[in-house]
Order: C-alpha cells, then sequence, then structure tokens
C-alpha cells in the first residue's frame, strides 16, 4: 500500500517536543586533552604535576556534575568510590582508597580537609578550560607509561593511571549523556 509523503509531517516531527533529542557526543575534546596531558606529562617524567592534574580530576568530575560547580571532600571521596577501579593486590599493597586519594590531594592542594569544604575548584576548572584549545593527540598515539625503580614516581604513575580511567569511564557512561554536564563543559568552552 502507498503511503502519500505529506511535508507538514516533518515539520510536526522537527518541531521541539519540550525533550531535547537523545544525542551526546561520547567525548569531550577539552577532557580528553586534559586527560592526554596527563599520560604525556607521565611519559616525561614530571611526576609531580601529572599527580596534581590527575588528583583534581574528582573534584573537576563533581563540579561539572552541578549546576553550581560545586565540589566538596565528600562527593571527592563518593566519585572515586564510585569510579576507580583499583586492582585488588595493587590496592593492598599501596593502600589506595577514596580517603587516601582525598588526602594527597589536599596535600598537593596545600589545604587541609576542613578547608575543603563546598566550594568551587576554580584551579582545577581553569587548567580543564585552558585545554580546550590545545591540539588533540592522535588517536591510538597514547604513550607507553614509564617504568620506574623509584617508590614515590611508581605510585604517581599508579595513581594517575587510576583516576585517568576513573575519568574515561566516568565520562564514556554518566557525563556523556549528562545535560548539566554538557552545559558546564559548554560554559566553560565559551570563558575567556
Amino acid at each position: 500500500m502507498f503511503t502519500p509523503h505529506i511535508p507538514e509531517h516533518d515539520l510536526q516531527a522537527a518541531a521541539p517536543t519540550g525533550r531535547r533529542p537523545d544525542f551526546h557526543t561520547l567525548s569531550s575534546k577539552m577532557f580528553d586533552t586534559y586527560l592526554s596531558d596527563i599520560e604525556q606529562l607521565l611519559h616525561h617524567q614530571l611526576w609531580g604535576a601529572a599527580l596534581s592534574d590527575a588528583l583534581a580530576l574528582p573534584h573537576i568530575a563533581v563540579a561539572l556534575s552541578d549546576a553550581r560547580q560545586h565540589s566538596s571532600g565528600e562527593q571527592f571521596k563518593a566519585w572515586c568510590a564510585t569510579w576507580v577501579r583499583p586492582d585488588a593486590a595493587m590496592t593492598a599493597q599501596s593502600g589506595l582508597d577514596s580517603e587516601r586519594l582525598f588526602q594527597m590531594w589536599c596535600e598537593r592542594a596545600g589545604c587541609s580537609e576542613q578547608e575543603a569544604a563546598r566550594a568551587v575548584p576554580v584551579p582545577a576548572l581553569r587548567q580543564l578550560r585552558l585545554r580546550r584549545l590545545a591540539r588533540p593527540m592522535s588517536p591510538g598515539c597514547r604513550p607507553s607509561q614509564p617504568k620506574t625503580s623509584d617508590a614515590d614516581a611508581a605510585q604517581a604513575v599508579e595513581v594517575c593511571t587510576l583516576l585517568v580511567d576513573a575519568a574515561q569511564r566516568w565520562y564514556t557512561r554518566r557525563a556523556a549523556r549528562d545535560d548539566i554536564v554538557q552545559a558546564n563543559l559548554a560554559r566553560l568552552a565559551v570563558m575567556r
């Protein structure tokens, strides 16, 4: 049976229905570049810089998920507990958990756990925003993780790897389809 094409039906189908289409990108250039920068810092053995950027990832993720871009110590720990998936043998050996990761962030940020009350993580979001104009790495061009015998460097590689993997998992499984995250990323992209 032949059904005639009626152009008005196309217009009705294209009209806004109050719901946004279920189309979101599964990557963010700004976020991907931030993660690639951490991997590059590790590759070039800049352990401290890589660790500082990686430890900011939970605050960045929490702030991007909040309409007012706020984060807190408790939210940092909850994000780590949800998204960080360490190897059981690795965790037993290093003692890494959400509490320890938060303590490491406090040490790097130069603040006490009490000072880390609910606030906008401005330095972390500024670092993320600055990555928006950087050239992304070519697909499949991930630097290999360096091998080191230095205990501090090995811990930096371990922590960075855990947090980058968690951030990638968070973005792909949740943030790519979250309207608040996408709006906050867009807001950061247009800030000067």
